[in-house]
């Protein structure tokens, strides 16, 4: 039996007979990108949902910071459960669940039903993440569609973050601050019918699944324990007690859970894993990606609306055309990869570490055009450059019955990232800063946001120096091909 075929009897079905790859693209890309965009939406309609409910600064934070603990803390347990309990079911419990708490969050009348909705938003989210890649290349078999469809999958996932500040200023200014939560549910609904109508209900386990409860209790709470420190860091500073506190319960914490993993005979995360150096490097890089480009759009926007005095609709269509780069420079990415250029990668890196050294010169009275707009597509078509070709060769790296995985790991190592990202560059930025969101630089404000975007172009260019590791040595070439062949399907010769 070759290895191509013992994987598929390690991966049954998942998809309808006669259901369209475009269905199943779109099924995944959609769930990445609801899951991506509210973390970001609602960072321009914050002023508004402060008027509205009397938010306090910290409770601003907490609007961001409870979507966060529970969608990071969870990933990779939704990860895990998506394998063991059938795509399907999993991923129509996440989307009732986001929706139920987009639903509740727009119709929120106090402080408390907001949070609350945020919670359940970010748990649905962390069910919809990792199980998106997971279904692409578990239900894709012709190589040349999930090759487009993953390149679809990245332009989703990097995609989703500029277009939820886009949309966030836009829908605010039209419609209100309820509605950038309500704009969720519809596409939850149709979603779920989708998922209803092109999967097939998973295989009933023989017995009770067995699940890694002591590793995923540990797992969980090590990196909610982490977002919920470096979350508090930017207000409260990194020296306060329960910053402190935070940060070595997290270590400990996530200490504890390797030692779980390494001992434990069905383990959350297979240790085994990391043995595939092309794996740790991807992930390095995709962590490098997700600690830049988060915070980057939000300081970006940031500064729009405060500094030029944009109102939130204006600041939304100053970032439009970058968001338009990220969501449509993937089919470009895709076809540059599949030619052979495996250097990708390292370029994408280096266009968006200069992207950044461009805005670390913003002017005090910038002309927008020149020097907003230009910078920021420059970043947009670097972030698409490296995310496309870097997940394809991830994905590569593991077998396919192991796709809820390594998606988890993908999933984690970008926004975990790019929650610390935010505290640390924010941080940076501004020295005064009273809330975590949304609130003023100071005097120096200029110079802030220079030393932070300056951060992220050395960030990036250590992201540029770990893609060419990965894409060179002796035998990189056979080796990434070897991967691709056993799990994208390929045929010998063909290129990636």
């Amino acid at each position: 039996m070759t290895t191509t075929q013992r994987t598929a009897v390690l991966t049954p079905p998942v998809v309808r007979v006669g259901v369209r790859p475009g269905l199943i693209t779109g099924i995944a890309c959609g769930a990445q990108f609801l899951a991506v965009l509210d973390i970001s939406i609602v960072n321009l309609a914050l002023p508004a949902m402060r008027a509205g409910l009397g938010l306090s600064p910290g409770q601003q934070q907490w609007v961001v910071t409870s979507y966060l603990l529970t969608f990071g803390g969870l990933l990779l347990l939704a990860a895990r459960l998506g394998d063991l309990l059938g795509r399907r079911a999993v991923w129509q419990g996440g989307l009732v669940l986001f929706t139920a708490g987009c639903l509740a969050g727009g119709l929120a009348v106090n402080v408390p039903m907001l949070l609350a909705a945020r919670a359940v938003q970010g748990i649905g989210a962390a069910v919809l993440a990792p199980s998106s890649l997971s279904l692409i290349t578990a239900a894709l078999h012709d190589a040349r569609k999930r090759a487009v469809a993953i390149a679809w999958w990245g332009a989703a996932s990097s995609g989703g973050g500029a277009a939820g500040v886009v949309l966030g200023g836009i829908i605010t200014a039209v419609l209100g601050w309820r509605w950038v939560l309500l704009v969720s549910v519809p596409a939850g609904a149709v979603l779920w019918m989708a998922v209803a109508r092109a999967l097939l209900p998973g295989r009933q386990p023989d017995g009770v699944p067995r699940l890694d409860l002591a590793g995923a209790l540990l797992g969980t709470l090590g990196a909610a324990a982490l977002i919920f420190g470096v979350a508090h860091a930017s207000p409260a500073g990194w020296a306060q007690p329960q910053v402190i506190v935070a940060l070595c319960c997290s270590m400990v914490l996530i200490a504890g859970f390797v030692m779980v993993e390494a001992r434990t005979p069905v383990p959350l995360v297979r240790l085994g894993v990391f043995r595939a150096p092309g794996l740790r490097t991807g992930l390095l890089v995709l962590s490098c990606l997700g600690a830049t480009l988060t915070p980057g759009i939000f300081l970006i926007s940031l500064y729009i609306q405060q500094e030029l005095g944009c109102s939130a609709v204006n600041a939304g269509l100053a970032l439009l055309p970058m968001g338009i780069v990220l969501c449509l420079g993937a089919p470009v990415a895709r076809r540059l990869t599949a030619a052979g250029m495996t250097f990708l990668p390292v370029v994408g890196a280096l266009i968006t570490s200069a992207g950044f050294i461009m805005l670390a010169r913003l002017p005090l009275h910038p002309q927008v055009l020149v020097s907003l707009s230009l910078p920021s597509l420059i970043l947009a078509a670097g972030f698409v450059t490296l995310t496309v070709p870097i997940v394809m060769m991830v994905a590569a790296e593991v077998p396919r019955h192991e796709a809820g995985l390594v998606s988890g790991l993908i999933n984690v190592s970008y926004y975990v990232a790019g929650a610390i990202g935010v505290s640390v560059l924010t941080t940076i930025a501004a020295t005064h800063v009273n809330s975590h969101h949304l609130s003023a630089f100071g005097a120096g404000a200029l110079a802030g946001i220079h030393r932070a975007m300056l951060t992220c172009a050395i960030i990036d260019f250590v992201a540029a120096l770990a893609a060419a590791m990965l894409v060179s040595g002796p035998g990189r070439r056979a080796r990434q091909m070897a991967g691709a062949v056993e799990v994208l399907g390929l045929h010998r010769g063909e290129r990636l």
